[in-house]
């Protein structure tokens, strides 16, 4: 790939400026309590939004390992 090409893919800028907010609704639990409350959703159905909260709130806590299978679910 030649240098244009990878500036042109990789270097791309946002649109505008994104604002994140914080919420630290998991901030004060441990990833053991996280763990387990990932393991009680699974199987059941309508919870796709507080199982994505719960994943990405122990992402966070571990450290942000990379690859396949890095939440272990």
């Amino acid at each position: 790939m030649t240098n244009n090409l990878i500036e042109k893919y990789l270097g791309e800028k946002w649109g505008k400026e994104v604002d994140v907010k914080q919420t630290g609704e998991h901030s004060d639990k441990t990833i053991a309590q996280l763990k387990k409350e990932i393991e009680n959703l699974k199987g059941k159905s309508g919870n796709k939004e507080k199982m994505g909260e719960l994943l990405f709130a122990l992402r966070a806590k571990e450290g942000w390992k990379k690859g396949k299978g890095s939440t272990g679910v």
